[in-house]
């Protein structure tokens, strides 16, 4: 090994150490996970908005003329 140049560590390396700080820290794991996991459910919700909002602009929820004139005027 060069000097001057830290040693490269292992990705098994680098889980013990996050393992070992995230017990001293009170399992900021759980908390990533728990955030992760929200944000998943949010994203599953836009994700069924979006959904709607394109079938409504290609005309497939089946609008009525009225409908998409009263729309265009607000």
């Amino acid at each position: 090994m060069e000097k001057g140049k830290p040693k490269k560590k292992s990705w098994v390396e680098v889980e013990s150490e996050a393992e070992s700080e995230g017990s001293r820290t009170g399992g900021w794991k759980q908390e990533v996970s728990s955030a992760l996991l929200g944000i998943q459910e949010l994203l599953r919700e836009q994700s069924g908005y979006l959904k709607r909002i394109a079938q409504s602009l290609d005309g497939g929820l089946g609008a009525s003329e009225e409908d998409e004139n009263s729309t265009m005027r607000e």
